[in-house]
């Protein structure tokens, strides 16, 4: 199913990846926190987000479209799928009341906002890949070249700038958890455990091939994508019946939606090719990370005795990261546009 640069295949790689999705993506959103605990999480909820983010970093590679601000766009690509499969995009939240922020030529506001062109791009996408070369570094001390892609190595250094990033990332994590399981404290304690063993657990048998970590092993060969791919097309046909198949949309938006698409796969392509460019600055440590899973843990079993403040302080970072979704799109439109202009 993978093929790699290397000698030896590291299939524990690849579903360290995967713990690393679903854990970003469904954890820290409080929507599926105990998703290893019933098939439909176990078959649905962690694959689709597993093959979406191997298929997608595999057809950047392919392109040489992997730098950060790419990553964006492949993970806005990613993150629509919640118009064909949950319909959110289109009508809103599971809530009978419909959409936070009314509609848009057919689409919910703030859930676009935040789903397409936030949460999914920078939690579900980027943020485990750029975690996994974290775990890559540490684990292939001197073979920083091609333990990563070359072009992340700014975000994954040690610095202010990027701690300060990871922590806000955790925060936010702890805090929609928390307000996921209505402040549970039962319920927090057995995801935060679950998932945390699932992670320890995957990356001490990805470090104990001889390999090691790689950014490559997570290339997949044909095989690989076509069973990534056929297994995602089965989920696209049966969540489109399954899921709330009375907020299917009329046509115009549908077509919008695919236009949408279209748009992106052509900022992509009209995107530079990857840099090469090294800072010659220490990768943030394990240790760092494991302190911020540690703080993630502590934090949401606090926020459990408070849940009220929870709540307020879940609202007001989640209409920050509504409010930086389209920011960060039109910043990155504009740096491609500019680009594309020199060039």
């Amino acid at each position: 199913m993978v093929e790699t640069s290397q000698k030896e295949t590291n299939y524990w790689s690849i579903f360290y990846f995967g713990i690393l999705s679903i854990m970003f993506a469904e954890v820290f959103s409080g929507s599926a926190p105990l998703w290893f605990l019933d098939p439909w999480g176990i078959f649905v909820v962690l694959p689709l987000y597993w093959f979406h983010g191997l298929i997608l970093l595999n057809l950047a590679i392919k392109l040489q479209r992997t730098s950060p601000s790419q990553l964006y766009l492949w993970g806005i690509i990613y993150g629509l799928y919640e118009s064909w499969m949950t319909k959110v995009i289109w009508a809103g939240y599971m809530a009978e009341d419909g959409p936070q922020f009314g509609t848009f030529l057919g689409f919910a506001t703030g859930e676009f906002l935040i789903i397409a062109l936030f949460w999914h791009a920078i939690f579900s996408f980027i943020i485990p890949i750029f975690i996994f070369e974290i775990s890559s570094l540490n684990t292939n001390r001197g073979h920083t070249f091609s333990s990563i892609i070359p072009s992340h190595w700014k975000f994954v250094v040690q610095n202010r700038r990027n701690k300060i990033i990871f922590i806000l990332v955790f925060f936010a994590g702890a805090t929609f958890l928390v307000s996921g399981l209505l402040a549970d404290l039962f319920s927090v304690l057995i995801a935060i455990i679950g998932n945390l063993i699932l992670i320890l657990s995957a990356l001490y048998l990805a470090k104990r091939t001889p390999n090691g970590l790689n950014i490559q092993q997570l290339r997949i060969g044909k095989k690989g994508i076509a069973f990534a791919s056929l297994y995602l097309a089965f989920l696209y046909v049966f969540l489109w019946f399954v899921i709330f198949p009375d907020r299917i949309p009329g046509l115009e938006t549908i077509l919008l939606t695919v236009g949408f698409y279209l748009l992106i796969f052509l900022m992509i392509y009209i995107g530079p090719k990857d840099d090469v460019s090294f800072e010659n600055k220490e990768p943030i440590k394990m240790r760092f990370v494991w302190l911020l899973f540690g703080t993630f843990a502590s934090l949401a079993i606090i926020w459990c005795f408070v849940a009220d403040l929870a709540i307020v302080i879940g609202t007001l970072v989640y209409l920050a990261m509504m409010i930086t979704g389209p920011i960060l799109f039109v910043s990155i439109t504009i740096k491609i546009l500019r680009d594309r202009l020199r060039n």
